[in-house]
């Protein structure tokens, strides 16, 4: 269930970004053919729905936790990729559409964690999926501490592994979305690195720094930087797409 969890979070936050540059997919939920090699598509008419029904997808039997990102900005929602013990909603500045406030309903949660500070996704907008169950924030100031704040949750007690992504784009930070080992630490392209991040990656006693991207996402200053000596990989292909093919090569996806 984790792993598949990871990827249907990927996939409802890569829809994000479709419907962002091309409109509003559309269509039902559907299987196209059953068995190992089934299609199964989860469209709705909108970024917020589809996101819906892929948590509903995910967590048929409710969940404790609901995590929630705005839907028109990527940088939380993408570290968020690193929890599994609740799906991910998206919710616009101006609070949540009908399909969000009936995933949560159905969901029924205890708690919701919003990702970000209140210019991300205020407290007004948060409110109407709240009535009596308990709020709390992952937030920092910038998308790198956000970042940071959702790794301490989702590796209380470490891991080995951490990848890092370009904060500027989504494309190789949405690759990694699936491979669940290690969190996914925003940085800046030349720097320079918050602190938070360096004790983060030795918080979490992390022996190895996967670096996403070639040296235009990410500098080889930055890497070295966040690494401190540690064994160090890049994953980087010619493109977006050859780099996320080379990582799930590397993850044996």
């Amino acid at each position: 269930m984790r792993s598949r969890v990871r990827v249907w979070r990927q996939f409802g936050v890569l829809t994000m970004l479709l419907v962002a540059a091309s409109g509003a997919l559309v269509g039902p939920s559907q299987a196209a053919t059953d068995g190992p090699d089934a299609l199964v598509t989860f469209a709705g008419g909108d970024r917020h729905s589809t996101a819906a029904l892929t948590a509903l997808a995910a967590f048929p039997e409710g969940a404790a936790t609901v995590y929630l990102a705005r839907s028109d900005d990527f940088p939380d929602a993408l570290a968020a990729s690193a929890l599994a013990d609740g799906p991910l909603l998206l919710v616009g500045p101006h609070g949540p559409t009908g399909d969000v406030r009936s995933a949560v309903d159905s969901l029924d949660p205890r708690l919701l964690v919003v990702l970000g500070g209140e210019n991300a996704l205020s407290d007004e907008a948060v409110a109407p999926l709240a009535t009596s169950r308990e709020v709390m924030r992952l937030e920092g100031g910038t998308r790198y501490i956000t970042a940071v704040r959702v790794s301490q949750r989702a590796f209380p007690n470490g891991t080995r592994r951490v990848y890092l992504a370009t904060g500027v784009g989504f494309a190789d930070a949405l690759s990694a979305g699936a491979v669940g080992d290690g969190p996914i630490l925003l940085v800046p392209r030349d720097g320079p690195v918050p602190e938070q991040i360096r004790t983060e990656v030795r918080r979490l006693g992390a022996r190895e720094v996967v670096v996403l991207g070639g040296r235009e996402s990410v500098s080889e200053h930055v890497a070295e930087e966040v690494a401190q000596g540690r064994t160090t990989i890049r994953i980087a292909g010619a493109n977006r797409y050859e780099t996320a093919t080379a990582l799930a090569d590397f993850a044996g996806l």
